[in-house]
């Protein structure tokens, strides 16, 4: 290196401290996005204090003593040396010698080795681990396939009592929420899928979040939820304007301001974890594998059995679109079965959702037992071979999930099935073979009260005393009366 190299090296170590601090303000405020614990609030988000942090001054690099250069015969020398020393390893040992590009190759084969032996370690041994309701793949492995759904559930958990960390906020606050998300997506002509992330992102939110949520603050996170899972799902995803006009008390630049905090909040408390297996997506499988398998499943010749599938089999499905019509694979019967159990089904979840206990079951429960109910419904016969096959769950697995869905499947049948309202609805907008992806507005609050009275009368019912006590137990008809009443009202009080 010369001299005038070297001073201009120098010289350009020796920046100015003032630009400096400008270039690590610039380039904080790039890297600021990172994911964060969940103790995330807007307080801390107003904070910009740490943008102007300076970074410290540089240390002037020292002046290195330039060495020698070798002549062209010492490096020749050198040369058959190290060649002389090779050769005779190679005839020690009669190994080839590896290249760089193999010797990483090899290292990073070892590491990838030692991460799943950990990983098969460490992963919970579950009981179907062995078992999978999908048939041989041909673009992957269907255990392991199955494995990961089954395993997002487990990182994607929520708390079902995530209400008492958040005082202010009741269960009928979060079924109204809910409500007028359905009736913005239905506005927007959202996919179910987008309401789906919204309600999983607005659970997990809650639950993770360690601030305490005001209830002037349920607005802003519905929204957010709702917004952040459009751009995650639509293709075309309103603006955020578009949501900012919905919430009240506050103008529509303030919002937009409030909204883009929020979501950076929102994602630092998730995780930038924004991929879970939806119930949408569970029910969506669940009736394609069924009408994969048609013929054995749903027209009885032998549930047993099953036919092959290939690569038909895409998740998340669009049934439609992942079939020909021109082939002839696909029949206006089978059509008219999914799109009628899959319009039910999803009714059935949709209602299901809006009651906080519906967290204490996982997604691929509550699809697989609105399938349950909504196949029963239509006479199938040998119904519990079918749900094993399709959902990979036996009835004994589903029992406690099957009998709190009872009241709610009871009045979707009767307010929703008798109605004929779960038909596809046609929109001018959209391709037909997308109507049924579309979410749809219905009364769901109305639905809601009615299940919640008939399981509170099932209850009185279930606690009555059915077989007499022992006589030194026994008391009056007076004491009776009283003890019924307080328990009564005590349960009117925890609902």
């Amino acid at each position: 290196m010369t001299d005038a190299a070297h001073t201009f090296f120098l010289n350009f170590l020796n920046l100015d401290v003032d630009q400096t601090n400008i270039v690590a303000a610039k380039k904080s405020s790039y890297f600021n996005l990172t994911p964060a614990s969940s103790v995330t609030s807007l307080v801390d988000l107003n904070d910009e204090q740490h943008l102007a942090e300076p970074r410290p001054k540089r240390r002037p690099a020292k002046k290195r003593a330039l060495k020698p250069k070798k002549s062209l015969k010492e490096k020749e020398n050198i040369s058959a040396g190290a060649r002389l020393q090779k050769s005779k390893l190679l005839d020690a040992d009669t190994v080839a010698p590896q290249s760089k590009k193999s010797l990483a190759q090899s290292q990073l084969l070892n590491d990838l080795n030692l991460f799943y032996k950990n990983y098969d370690q460490l992963r919970a041994k579950s009981v179907r681990a062995n078992q999978t309701p999908f048939p041989s793949l041909t673009w992957t492995d269907k255990f392991e396939f199955f494995e990961c759904m089954r395993s997002s559930e487990i990182k994607y958990r929520k708390n079902a009592h995530y209400l008492q960390r958040h005082k202010s906020i009741e269960a009928q606050m979060r079924a109204i929420l809910i409500d007028w998300l359905i009736e913005i997506s239905y506005a927007y002509r959202l996919h179910r899928e987008t309401l789906h992330l919204a309600i999983e992102y607005l659970d997990r939110f809650m639950s993770m979040s360690q601030v305490e949520m005001r209830v002037d603050r349920l607005q802003l996170i519905g929204l957010t939820s709702l917004y952040l899972a459009a751009k995650n799902e639509e293709v075309y995803p309103p603006k955020m304007s578009d949501f900012c006009s919905h919430m009240e008390s506050y103008s529509c630049d303030d919002n937009e301001q409030l909204m883009k905090k929020f979501e950076i909040a929102m994602l630092k408390t998730l995780e930038w974890n924004i991929s879970p297996v939806t119930a949408n997506t569970w029910l969506q499988t669940y009736i394609q594998l069924l009408c994969a398998n048609f013929k054995h499943l749903v027209l009885g010749t032998d549930p047993s059995e099953s036919g092959p599938c290939g690569t038909e089999l895409v998740v998340p499905v669009t049934f439609y679109k992942n079939s020909d019509k021109k082939s002839g694979t696909i029949n206006n019967k089978v059509g008219d079965f999914y799109l009628d159990t899959f319009m039910k089904s999803i009714a059935l979840v949709d209602l299901c959702l809006f009651d906080l206990e519906a967290l204490e079951f996982e997604y691929s429960a509550v699809s697989a037992s609105a399938l349950y109910y909504v196949l029963g419904a239509r006479g199938l016969a040998k119904i519990e071979l079918v749900l094993e096959r399709v959902t990979g769950y036996t009835l004994e697995e589903l029992d406690e999930c099957i009998k709190w869905m009872r009241a709610y499947f009871e009045v979707c049948q009767e307010m929703l099935y008798a109605q004929d309202l779960c038909q596809v609805k046609k929109f001018g907008s959209i391709e037909p073979s997308d109507w049924h992806n579309v979410q749809l507005y219905h009364q769901y609050l109305d639905l809601l009260k009615e299940a919640q009275s008939r399981k509170f009368k099932a209850r009185c019912e279930y606690n009555v005393m059915l077989t007499p006590p022992e006589s030194v137990k026994k008391f009056t008809t007076s004491d009776c009366k009283d003890a019924s009443l307080n328990s009564a009202n005590e349960r009117i009080c925890i609902f």
